[in-house]
């Protein structure tokens, strides 16, 4: 994947480092949304956020990187001048999983559904067979996105807290399927 993606006039993903001025913004993003993000990750919060904590997360994920394990995005509004979400990818031999969010501010503008069609596609064009994601159970408005997105439904189970989650998946070929009927139905 590129260091930077162009979503649109204003959207970009622009690779994630750990250099003091990403950090500071990337600190910021997560303490403003810390309510939303908090139960997904309970132990990143337990000590409170601080700027050296998010510059090692940072250190890792570009780690990372460089082992071609995970990539992780920084989504930039150009308007906004700040960073107003991530997505990430983390890679295995064929597949990939993603996760995403955004801030509280940003949602429901389709911000999240232009990343993720242009991520999929570049995934995909990319040779990846399929795409991966879970979310927690009792978060509908994801599930909705997820099935929307043309991701099936493949199980559900309780993480090691015992909190409910779903996964989701697409294979290359059932991405290549729905386009093909999509375009038709253009026509």
């Amino acid at each position: 994947m590129e260091k930077s993606i162009h979503i649109n006039d204003d959207i970009r993903l622009i690779q994630q480092r750990a250099r003091p001025r990403q950090v500071q913004a990337f600190l910021h993003l997560l303490k403003t949304n810390e309510k939303r993000i908090k139960p997904y990750f309970p132990g990143f919060y337990t000590d409170g956020l601080s700027f050296e904590l998010v510059q090692e997360m940072l250190q890792n994920k570009e780690k990372g990187y460089k082992e071609q394990k995970i990539t992780s995005y920084a989504i930039c509004s150009r308007k906004r001048k700040k960073i107003i979400g991530e997505f990430l990818i983390h890679h295995t031999l064929i597949d990939a999983n993603i996760s995403y969010w955004i801030d509280s501010s940003c949602a429901r503008e389709g911000i999240i559904s232009l990343v993720f069609d242009t991520v999929r596609e570049k995934l995909f064009a990319d040779k990846v067979h399929a795409i991966y994601a879970c979310c927690n159970k009792r978060n509908k408005p994801s599930i909705r996105f997820l099935k929307k997105k043309g991701l099936k439904q493949l199980a559900e189970y309780k993480n090691q807290k015992g909190k409910p989650f779903i996964d989701f998946g697409q294979t290359r070929q059932e991405y290549l399927f729905l386009n093909r009927i999509k375009l038709q139905n253009e026509r």
